[in-house]
């Protein structure tokens, strides 16, 4: 029977979809870059290796699979690899192995307005991609999530600390969606044979649109303590943008980059999911106290 190969499994994401899939009895194969953490959560999975070395050609071995998941794409530009060598170069070296093995699909995880968002270093190299992937023969899906739970620990961990700072007047709404939430969805797109033909792009948000206010709030009540919020005004996040650009090196700025003009949008689209922000926030307010 064929596989789907997810790349970038063990990951956020890539292991929701990995276990999601495996639940439902569905015939995987993940691609990662270190086997071992993995391999001890997933001890029945096939699991084979990703080099991200920009001089290993060695094949993925993609004959054995009938759609490609690629998740890849780094936050924070470590090890010397930038959003364009990974979010674009590893990403169309995917793609071209999928072309010559005959894959039949192709879904691909991007970022919400990732469209709009082009001048800024982590979009530009996925929206990059993208572009490639829809002139690609294979039938292709972009998803594109809002934010994940996983991004929503940052508040977490500021409510902890004491105070939670935000931009404007935190009226900005947003519905992150959590991973085994976006997995489910994955998997039912994945079965769509008219969203590939036609390379769609879909926007998938979590249950519960919030504003940033609110998700604060949720923060701390989840962490039993008072609430502590602190605006500060806009022109002071478009200010730090500005003198990060310059002043900060882009291989630390990126992902504040991102974060920073996420922050001054509305981050909000259709609902999707059951699991709860305010649940994920209560198990792990338990592992900061």
């Amino acid at each position: 029977m064929k596989k789907i190969a997810i790349f970038g499994a063990s990951g956020y994401l890539g292991k929701s979809i990995v276990k999601t899939m495996v639940k439902r009895g569905i015939p995987v194969v993940a691609y990662v870059r270190t086997k071992e953490n993995f391999e001890q959560q997933f001890e029945n999975v096939e699991t084979r290796l990703l080099y991200l070395d920009r001089h290993e050609h060695e094949s993925l071995k993609l004959n054995d699979c009938c759609a490609v998941i690629s998740t890849i794409g780094i936050t924070k530009q470590r090890e010397g690899f930038s959003y364009a060598e990974v979010d674009y170069q590893i990403n169309a070296r995917i793609l071209k192995e999928a072309e010559e093995a005959g894959v039949l699909k192709f879904m691909y995880v991007s970022v919400f307005k990732g469209e709009t968002f082009k001048n800024v270093a982590m979009c530009k190299a996925k929206e990059h991609f993208v572009a490639k992937l829809t002139r690609s023969a294979i039938p292709s899906l972009v998803v594109r999530p809002t934010g994940f739970y996983s991004d929503m620990l940052d508040v977490l961990q500021m409510a902890e600390k004491g105070t939670v700072h935000l931009f404007g007047s935190g009226k900005q709404k947003l519905n992150p969606i959590s991973g085994d939430d976006l997995a489910s969805e994955m998997i039912k797109l994945l079965k769509s044979d008219s969203l590939f033909e036609s390379n769609e792009s879909i926007n998938i948000g979590g249950p519960t649109t919030l504003s940033h206010y609110e998700i604060a709030k949720l923060a701390f009540l989840a962490l039993e303590k008072p609430d502590s919020i602190k605006t500060h005004p806009d022109w002071l996040r478009k200010f730090i943008l500005l003198l990060g650009r310059f002043f900060i090196p882009k291989n630390t700025f990126g992902p504040y980059e991102f974060f920073l003009t996420a922050m001054g949008e509305d981050m909000c689209t259709r609902e999707y999911g059951i699991e709860s922000l305010y649940l994920f926030f209560k198990v792990n307010a338990r592992k900061l106290t």
